[in-house]
C-alpha cells in the first residue's frame, strides 16, 4: 500500500512492503514511477492513477494486477486488494 499526490509523486508507503523488496523509505517517497524499482510499469501506474482520480475514489484493476502478477512472484503470490467502488 502506498499513497500518491496528484503529481504522482509517492508520499506515503507502508513499511510492510519496503521490508518485502529490501527496499528503505527514501527508495520510494519523493519519487516518482520513473523513478523507482519497478519503474518498467510507470506507463501503467500512472494510467491507473488517472482512472483513480477520475473516478475520486478506489477503483479495481485487475489489468494492473494481470500485468505486474506476470512479471514477478512477489505479486503473483498474494493478490493485490483492490477495494471496490460502491454503485
Amino acid at each position: 500500500m502506498f499513497a500518491k499526490d496528484l503529481r504522482g509523486v509517492y508520499t506515503w508507503v507502508i513499511e510492510v512492503m519496503l521490508r518485502k523488496h529490501k527496499l528503505h523509505v527514501r527508495d520510494i517517497v519523493g519519487k516518482t514511477d520513473r523513478e523507482i524499482p519497478w519503474s518498467r510499469f510507470a506507463t501503467l501506474l500512472r494510467d491507473h492513477d488517472g482512472c483513480v482520480i477520475a473516478s475520486k475514489g478506489p477503483i479495481v484493476s485487475e489489468k494492473l494486477f494481470r500485468a505486474m502478477a506476470a512479471s514477478s512472484k512477489a505479486f503473483a503470490t498474494k493478490p493485490l486488494c483492490y477495494a471496490r467502488k460502491a454503485p
